[in-house]
């Protein structure tokens, strides 16, 4: 199986692909900068398709543009083949053909390299396809779900769980693209791989709110330009979802810490940024229950609706006054955890 790189690396591929084609990359993270060389490239204009590749020393990444809104070819691509799932195997050329394509020419060239391919958004859809077919890992972001452009035996295979640890996917639990439109695209079909949702609860946050609250999760959670990355390249996020399996995590799949001496070192400034986010979280809990507060007041005047606003006033204390103690709980170890690193690096 081929390595993972860090988070921001594959968000910096993708980002690249919609860009001017420059010969060297340079990406640093932690004050280590590594510089990717350009090995292949691809476009085709008539079906929207481009497509990049950069290799590090025995490492290539492959990166696949994601939708130019202004591309007739490209909004072509996502209706008839990602909504209307036309067969991208039949008929006529089109840039999941041509994503696989690019793909075998680059592992033909370079057939001895850890190769990985990432994408934005349609370029998630031409990542994932690809690299579940010529068996290499995919990182990608606000992709949607795809599985049935898979031919039929890399389809069952993707159902029976084999990309699960291969192929990643991140999108924001509100953005209409990689979550579904109006619906979960877990109602209608799975993703290939494991697909995270970043946001505090995946099912209070996405889908039936209109199509105007939908088309607002587009502009604002869709681009690229809205994902994050801490000081070692890790994704951030509240709450990482696996939409699979409902599993909720506190941090990236993939984290990883200071690149030292071939290792991965988790620092103690690391843990402590943790516990930092756990107190944050507190006080956004806090907040959240104040805003509610605040909007049941402009029901006061209504006799029937003080029952129930005294209901939830206490149901709120009660899960405030648990979450605090359980977070502040876990955010004590961590800051005990860093303490304990702190003093043992005292003892070298």
């Amino acid at each position: 199986m081929n390595k993972f790189h860090h988070d921001e690396v594959y968000y910096t591929m993708s980002k690249r692909a919609y860009m001017k084609i420059e010969k060297e990359i340079g990406i640093t993270i932690d004050g280590e900068r590594k510089v990717w060389k350009l090995v292949g490239s691809k476009s085709n204009k008539w079906t929207g398709f481009k497509a990049i590749a950069y290799k590090n020393n025995n490492d290539i990444i492959i990166a696949y543009r994601g939708t130019d809104k202004t591309s007739a070819p490209d909004l072509f691509t996502d209706v008839a083949y990602i909504v209307f799932e036309k067969n991208p195997m039949k008929g006529i050329n089109n840039q999941f053909a041509e994503s696989l394509e690019f793909g075998k020419e680059i592992k033909k060239k370079y057939p001895n390299t850890n190769i990985s391919s990432t994408g934005h958004s349609l370029g998630s859809a031409n990542s994932h396809f690809t690299g579940a077919i010529l068996g290499w890992n995919s990182v990608t972001f606000s992709g949607p779900a795809t599985i049935n452009s898979l031919p039929k035996e890399y389809r069952e295979a993707a159902k029976a769980g084999k990309f699960d640890k291969t192929h990643v996917n991140y999108i924001y639990t509100d953005d209409p693209v990689g979550g579904g439109f109006l619906n979960s695209w877990t109602e209608k079909r799975p993703y290939i791989g494991t697909t995270y949702a970043l946001g505090y609860r995946y099912e209070h946050e996405n889908f039936g709110d209109g199509i105007i609250d939908e088309a607002m999760g587009a502009i604002k959670k869709h681009p690229l330009s809205t994902f994050k990355f801490d000081k070692y390249g890790n994704i951030k996020g509240d709450i990482f979802t696996n939409l699979s399996t409902g599993e909720e995590m506190y941090k990236s799949p993939h984290y990883m810490g200071s690149a030292v001496a071939g290792t991965i070192q988790l620092k103690p400034e690391v843990i402590l940024e943790r516990a930092d986010e756990m107190k944050h979280r507190i006080n956004q809990v806090e907040q959240k229950h104040e805003e509610v507060r605040a909007s049941l007041l402009s029901f006061s005047h209504i006799s029937e609706a003080e029952y129930i606003e005294e209901n939830i006033h206490r149901e709120m204390n009660e899960f405030i006054r648990w979450y605090g103690e359980k977070t502040t709980r876990f955010e004590n170890i961590l800051r005990e955890t860093a303490k304990i690193f702190v003093e043992a690096d005292k003892l070298k």
